[in-house]
């Protein structure tokens, strides 16, 4: 079969392959469509410590499964499904707390062991959602960003009537902001220098979307700021922007991924005087089943970038972060 094939750091390509087998507890699926994240940018240029090489990539997919593996009963061949990545231990304090995204031997699909980049990929049946009537089968592949949304979400405790301002217009930054929005949150504003992002912003259901440095009017009604800011860029010239703008008493949700050696400069006397909640955010944590029933409630379709066959992979990894449709995504296996 075909496949995405990162041999090591900055040497990747489409490469013949064996297909996978199931294993015990296993399926494999025909992969109809794999998204592309940062975190793929990273494995391919060897920036993502926990990636082994060679590696195939893709962490974000959905398809058909095609074969069972001994004791499978569920899902059955030809169903539609979508894959959660996330493979915990379910031994550690971790994962025995309801913590798997923070599991102490924590590996994902597509980032440590063979993803969806392939035509064919093998896959726990217990991490396989069905996919919702009515999604097509790129809107299917983003139920895993999707989930990391309400993760994302759960631990910033957005309040009903509140003023939030999202950092960053791109994939993460929209399927954020239209969840905040289902959790009550009375206004959502998103900041992004791109005019064809803010753009998009509306179009996804943002009141408002301004360029940085504009973001203070948006909070009108909330003297002082916005309840909740959540930067979705992971730069942290950003993120030290975005602490200014929480009101006293609110909250900021670290949800975009910044380089690991980055800082931000904080002052302690103002973070107590105000009264400030910091939260992090870590991928996705028992939030895929809901994402994907939420999902066909959502405006997904207007992110997806037209996708791309599997042979234009460093074509996509180029475009990465470019153009008003900011998820780029490849097709492996057509119908």
């Amino acid at each position: 079969m075909r496949a995405v094939v990162v041999d090591r750091p900055g040497t990747f390509g489409v490469r013949d392959v064996p297909p996978p087998h199931p294993r015990a507890g296993e399926v494999v699926l025909e992969v109809r469509a794999c998204g592309l994240c940062g975190t793929d940018v990273h494995i391919a240029h060897g920036e993502f410590p926990p990636a082994p090489y060679p590696l195939i990539p893709g962490h974000e997919f959905a398809g058909v499964v095609v074969e069972q593996g001994a004791g499978v009963t569920a899902p059955a061949v030809g169903d539609r499904v979508a894959v959660d990545p996330t493979l915990a231990c379910g031994n550690c304090d971790g994962c025995r707390e309801g913590h798997a995204n923070l599991c102490a031997r924590w590996g994902a699909i597509g980032d440590t062991v063979a993803g969806g980049l392939a035509e064919r990929v093998a896959v726990p049946a217990a991490n396989c959602h069905p996919v919702p009537d009515g999604l097509d089968w790129g809107e299917a592949a983003l139920i895993e960003p999707l989930a990391c949304a309400l993760w994302g979400a759960h631990r910033a405790r957005v309040q009903p009537g509140a003023a939030v301002l999202v950092l960053g217009g791109g994939t993460m930054g929209l399927l954020l902001a239209q969840v905040l929005r289902r959790c009550g949150a009375a206004r959502v504003g998103v900041a992004e220098p791109h005019p064809d992002r803010r753009a998009l912003a509306l179009e996804v259901g943002a009141d408002a979307a301004v360029a940085p440095g504009e973001e203070a009017p948006l909070a009108a009604g909330r003297p002082g700021g916005f309840d909740l800011v959540a930067d979705a860029t992971g730069r942290p010239e950003v993120i030290a922007r975005g602490l200014d703008l929480v009101r006293r008493g609110g909250t900021f949700l670290v949800f975009g991924v910044a380089p690991e050696a980055a800082t931000v400069p904080l002052r302690p006397y103002d973070m107590y005087y105000r009264d400030l909640t910091i939260v992090g955010s870590m991928a996705i944590n028992g939030t895929f089943g809901a994402a994907a029933r939420l999902a066909p409630t959502l405006a997904l379709r207007p992110l997806l970038a037209p996708a791309r066959p599997l042979a234009d992979y460093a074509e996509a990894i180029a475009a990465f972060g470019h153009g008003p449709r900011p998820k780029q995504q490849l097709v492996p296996s057509a119908d």
